[in-house]
């Protein structure tokens, strides 16, 4: 979908040039890293996010590194601006 852009199709009011993530959320963070890792080598891998729900609060949700990327390097969905509040 992402190297076509099929995914306007579905959402009509997004431009095609906006890129997109896909999030799977695990019951585990074992299970997660699993996942993320046999997703490593597939078509489209840099496009996928992991969280296990067991760290997924309204604490951590937006701003601390929760999620995975298939390096299980972690990552926050949201990146603080430099200079704002904590």
């Amino acid at each position: 979908m992402a190297e076509t852009r099929q995914h306007v199709r579905h959402f009509p009011g997004v431009s095609p040039e906006v890129p997109f993530t896909v999030l799977h959320v695990s019951p585990t963070s074992g299970r997660r890293d699993l996942v993320a890792k046999s997703i490593r080598e597939k078509p489209g891998a840099r496009l996928w996010k992991f969280a296990s729900w067991d760290e997924l609060t309204p604490e951590t949700l937006l701003h601390e590194a929760i999620l995975r990327d298939t390096d299980l390097k972690a990552l926050p969905l949201v990146r603080r601006l430099e200079g704002g509040k904590e």
